[in-house]
């Protein structure tokens, strides 16, 4: 079966965001920090292809932190 891709709209002010992601998918995080941080604490799967299912991560924060793991 196909799965199609995942899009998270994440925005934080004046407050933290924390994501949980599978490890068996690949992660793209973009995005805007304006006095804050957006980490990504994880790294997408050494054999992962174009059939891999793919998360995106689109995130803005002002005065807090997004991080995802």
């Amino acid at each position: 079966f196909v799965i199609d891709d995942v899009v998270i709209r994440a925005k934080a002010a004046f407050g933290d965001i924390h994501i949980r992601v599978p490890h068996d998918v690949k992660l793209i995080v973009e995005g805007t920090p304006v006095f804050g941080d957006i980490k990504k604490k994880r790294q997408n799967p050494e054999w992962a292809d174009e059939n891999t299912p793919l998360i995106r991560v689109d995130a803005s924060c002002a005065f807090g932190d997004i991080t995802i793991k």
